[in-house]
Parts: C-alpha cells; structure tokens; sequence
C-alpha cells in the first residue's frame, strides 16, 4: 500500500533525550502547527478543492490541559 492514509498524522512532544508522549493524535494533513503563549496547540488545515465538504480551510486550537 502506498500513498496517505488519512487520520494517521500525531503530533509528539519531545520530553527528553529518551522521553517523548503524543499530544494529538488522528490528525489529517495539517499546513502548518504550533504551540500558542496560553499553551495550547494551533493547526492550520488547507481550503479544499470547490465542491469538497470544507472549501474555507480552518484554525484549530487544541487545549493540551484537558483531559
């Protein structure tokens, strides 16, 4: 099987030279992340082709302190 399989993206925090732990999993081609000044994660995803479900693109903030 070759190519993208969608909902596979994570993203890991780094603790240490030996010690990491996903914040987010299940995440689908985001352009660009970051962590904010409050601490949360930001994820750009890209608008879709016209006729597609979201052709706008979006912001998503995730707050790492929930549960």
């Amino acid at each position: 099987e070759t190519g993208t399989r969608l909902g596979t993206g994570r993203m890991v925090r780094q603790a240490g030279p030996r010690n990491s732990g996903i914040d987010v999993d299940g995440l689908e081609h985001p352009v660009t992340l970051g962590y904010g000044p409050d601490g949360a994660l930001y994820l750009t995803y890209p608008a879709l082709e016209p006729g597609e479900l979201d052709p706008q693109g979006f912001l998503l903030r995730i707050d790492l302190s929930a549960p």
